[in-house]
């Protein structure tokens, strides 16, 4: 791992004109099954000047010093849950494909946070075909039943919880992409800010996690 794990409350100063710019936006499925519920478009296409505020936010917390000299490659969208579609737990996963992610809530639902996990034994190749279960009912929006919920149980059974974060209305919750992790539940909805930093580089970047052990 790279970057340590942040719980940032009162992350935005109006957090209430962030949650009302993302009710004036259209949003959509996966069509793919990736990830439930819907996103907006990415807000580097839609809303670019307040995509380059969030980010440079993010990235103070890592580089206070010398965010001047930090770029970044990232994606980011408003995410909405649909809390009588998923009333459950999430799945179990890693946002490999990227280096940080970053989950703001700007809902007042409880029972809806994150919580980081580690494998009890070695993942392998199972965890692939148990996905292709999960991406089968979100891309066809198929009703879960049995066969799912057991498939989002022999997931999730084979992790160990390390951290639960409540959902806290303008909490940012920020680890390190390779970190297993999954929505604690889905009970009344929720809505997000999603923030998934692909690349980050620079002159002379450090990263806090390998510099701790040096």
């Amino acid at each position: 791992m790279l970057f340590p794990t942040y719980v940032v409350d009162n992350f935005l100063e109006d957090p209430y004109q962030v949650s009302n710019l993302a009710s004036t936006l259209q949003y959509k499925e996966d069509p793919e099954g990736r990830w439930p519920g819907k996103r907006s478009e990415d807000l580097f296409k839609i809303e670019p000047v307040f995509f380059d505020f969030i980010c440079n936010k993010i990235m103070r917390l890592l580089y206070p010093y010398n965010i001047s000299d930090i770029r970044w490659n990232a994606n980011s969208n408003f995410q909405i849950f649909n809390g009588k579609k998923n009333n459950h737990e999430g799945w179990i996963h890693k946002d490999a494909a990227c280096q940080l992610s970053a989950i703001l809530y700007l809902s007042h639902h409880k029972g809806c946070g994150t919580s980081l996990f580690k494998p009890k034994n070695f993942v392998g190749s199972f965890g692939a075909q148990i996905n292709e279960i999960k991406k089968e009912y979100h891309s066809q929006n198929k009703k879960f039943d049995d066969r799912y919920f057991k498939a989002l149980k022999d997931n999730n059974f084979r992790f160990e919880k390390t951290l639960e974060t409540e959902s806290v209305f303008n909490r940012l919750f920020l680890f390190d992409s390779h970190q297993w992790h999954g929505a604690n539940g889905f009970k009344e909805g929720r809505l997000t800010l999603v923030v998934f930093f692909n690349a980050i580089f620079g002159k002379n970047i450090k990263y806090p996690i390998p510099e701790m052990r040096r």
